[in-house]
């Protein structure tokens, strides 16, 4: 609000008798400067139409960001949750089972270790199953063309 009148006392603008277009354009204006707290003052319309459309698209691009580390987080999260629902039917069972201390802590660093191979394998088998044969073909030749290139029976044969 205090922003809006000392905008309207520099443009030498009387709002209320305002066009249309303008009232909207410094409404827009106030909005984003109390969203982003900015100062910016603009001198004329063409100002007010610029600093509000980059607002706006700065506005745009920054919750595009957030929207995606959003996703990324909740993504792990969702992965960490399953993992842990595993860990504790883990801990469960060793516990109704009464195994010792030791046997349990090499049950939990197994389960640690693997975990990450079996997330990496399931995804690759959903990825294997979206594509085509075709597809499928090349894909397996890339993933293993270097371990088969570095083993000695296969040295002879052409790529």
């Amino acid at each position: 609000p205090a922003e809006a009148q000392r905008l309207l006392e520099e443009l030498d603008i009387d709002f209320y008798a305002a066009s249309t277009r303008l009232k909207y354009l410094i409404s827009l204006n106030t909005s984003m400067l109390m969203l982003t707290g900015n100062e910016i003052i603009p001198e004329n319309e063409l100002h007010i139409m610029v600093q509000v459309t980059f607002s706006l698209l700065g506005a745009l691009v920054i919750a595009n960001i957030f929207g995606n580390i959003a996703a990324m987080v909740s993504s792990q999260n969702r992965k960490a949750e399953l993992f842990q629902e595993k860990v504790d039917l883990a801990n469960t069972s060793m516990t109704n089972m009464k195994l010792p201390v030791g046997i349990r802590q090499e049950v939990r660093n197994f389960m640690l270790s693997t975990q990450q191979g079996l997330d990496c394998q399931k995804e690759l088998d959903t990825f294997m199953a979206m594509v085509s044969p075709s597809i499928k073909n090349k894909v397996t030749k890339h993933i293993f063309l270097n371990a088969i290139s570095t083993n000695p029976v296969f040295q002879s044969c052409s790529q």
